[in-house]
């Protein structure tokens, strides 16, 4: 990695930011936030760069609009919702892992908490057949919140692709 005077920085396994003051070969000498000075190896360093921040896809249209961006439609007699980053999004836009993450999350709380508005009993996600993080994180969600039942939906090749979530409106909490 190339490291220039002045780049903001942090370290591995450390909390804050430090400017590169001084490069030294494998040596660099950082400045805390504080002003103190100290040589680190260049292997310890971690380049600081901004966050893209998206905003969460707007589920205010018709109920049954399927156009980029809403994600929404209906389907089995309930709605169901795509979190498929490119079901979400056009582009990554270079996001980060853990941002397209996070607006795999936000997207489904958005959608969940419509679905409460419109007072919808049932509902589909399609959280993908991968390593099961996004489900087992959905999944966690809805535990800890009263209204919510989580079934397996679709099987492909012997992996769950979609799941079913019930709400028991009297009771369901949005988030």
């Amino acid at each position: 990695m190339q490291f220039k005077v002045g780049d903001i920085v942090s370290l591995l396994h450390q909390t804050g930011k430090y400017t590169i003051l001084a490069i030294n070969h494998t040596q660099i000498t950082i400045e805390d936030e504080h002003g103190f000075d100290q040589k680190i190896d260049v292997k310890h360093l971690v380049p600081q760069r901004p966050i893209t921040v998206l905003e969460v896809p707007s589920f205010e249209k018709d109920a049954n609009a399927n156009s980029k961006g809403f994600p929404l439609k209906t389907k089995n007699e309930y709605f169901e919702i795509d979190l498929h980053i490119e079901a979400l999004i056009s582009k990554d836009a270079g996001l980060f892992a853990h941002d397209k993450f996070m607006l795999q999350i936000k997207s489904f709380q958005a959608f969940t908490n419509l679905m409460i508005d419109k007072r919808q009993k049932k509902f589909r996600i399609i959280h993908g057949a991968g390593e099961g993080k996004l489900k087992n994180e959905i999944r966690s969600m809805l535990s800890i919140r009263k209204g919510f039942t989580m079934h397996d939906d679709q099987y492909s090749f012997g992996r769950v692709g979609a799941s079913i979530i019930e709400i028991k409106l009297s009771v369901a909490e949005k988030f």
